[in-house]
């Protein structure tokens, strides 16, 4: 392994649809919540930023029960 990659990660025993799944969301949480951090709240920047229509942003934030106020907050 060299000192670019990361060391292999620990996934408990699922499908692999389910894992892959469980991944993907966590993906999806993290870097939502950075965009509309580093967006400032601001919807439409964020979408500019992502390459993805503001609606795409919102669902987003609804499939992962997010809303602004408290991804500023937190």
């Amino acid at each position: 392994m060299t000192s670019s990659e990361s060391p292999p990660r620990h996934f408990p025993p699922a499908a692999f649809h389910d894992a892959k799944q469980r991944v993907i969301d966590r993906f999806e949480l993290d870097y939502v919540r950075a965009l509309v951090r580093r967006a400032n709240g601001n919807l439409s920047a964020a979408s500019r930023e992502a390459g993805l229509d503001r609606k795409s942003i919102t669902r987003l934030l609804e499939r992962h029960g997010l809303d602004v106020p408290s991804i500023l907050r937190g």
